[in-house]
């Protein structure tokens, strides 16, 4: 994955006058279903030696001219916030924001997702789909599969929060990476989602901006299209459905 994260940063890719950012998926990779049987480990220690190491890291990083800044601050979300300890949030903020500030930044913007808890003390953002246990998940005991109910998770009031970065997303499917018999129960595939239901979902998200900002960091709208494991949620174009998604969100973009 270096190699490929790398490329943003050597210029490799012509990224125009677009900007990245990290996101990181902090989870760790051991008894996961999509394994299979695999025993192997990889998990993530939170102290201050690590927290050290992880920001000297970004750092190099952060000073890149590829790498997203505003308010001469850069922006990094971290995915299960909730795997830390309050403690060891504010420590790894700490850290990291004072490496920054000595790096000639104004701070750093520390991004948490609000999928578990909601965050006082910081930028919060939110992840669809919040599928494993949202109360528009159900199973079918026929064919030993369940589903998220597209129409009734945008109904969903509590996927909506104010000050809160969102996240559009508009279909999943995860069997593919859980196609062993023993997992395929656990596996899940969004259905219901229309047309209109799409439209009425991204105009939902999108309102939710209508607010007066403190900075420019509360304009970003994420996106999740994370496919490489056939979880369906892609938007870029495909024979399935061209270049609609894509069409479709730019559409209303436009509208706000």
């Amino acid at each position: 994955m270096e190699r490929v994260i790398n490329n943003f940063f050597n210029d490799s890719v012509d990224l125009k006058t677009k900007k990245v950012f990290f996101i990181w998926a902090n989870e760790d990779w051991n008894n996961n279903d999509a394994f299979g049987s695999n025993t192997a480990e990889i998990y993530n220690i939170y102290d201050e030696t690590n927290f050290y190491e992880n920001s000297k890291n970004l750092l190099q990083y952060f000073k890149h001219n590829n790498y997203l800044k505003i308010d001469n601050k850069p922006v990094f979300f971290i995915y299960h916030s909730h795997l830390f300890n309050e403690t060891q949030l504010n420590e790894f903020y700490t850290i990291l924001n004072n490496m920054c500030v000595e790096n000639n930044f104004s701070g750093v913007h520390f991004i948490l997702n609000s999928f578990i808890k909601q965050y006082d003390n910081f930028q919060n953002f939110y992840i669809n789909f919040n599928y494993k246990k949202d109360d528009s998940r159900f199973f079918d005991e026929k064919k030993n599969q369940s589903f998220i109910n597209f129409k009734e998770y945008i109904n969903n009031s509590y996927h909506y929060k104010k000050n809160t970065i969102q996240t559009i997303c508009l279909d999943f499917n995860n069997k593919p990476r859980l196609f062993k018999p023993e997992r395929l129960s656990k596996s899940t595939i969004c259905v219901n989602n229309t047309e209109f239901d799409k439209i009425t979902f991204i105009n939902k998200i999108l309102d939710l901006y209508n607010y007066e900002k403190s900075s420019e960091v509360e304009n970003i709208l994420l996106i999740n299209s994370f496919n490489e494991w056939g979880e369906n949620m892609a938007f870029e174009p495909s024979d399935k459905y061209e270049y609609y998604n894509l069409n479709l969100l730019l559409e209303y973009l436009r509208c706000y």
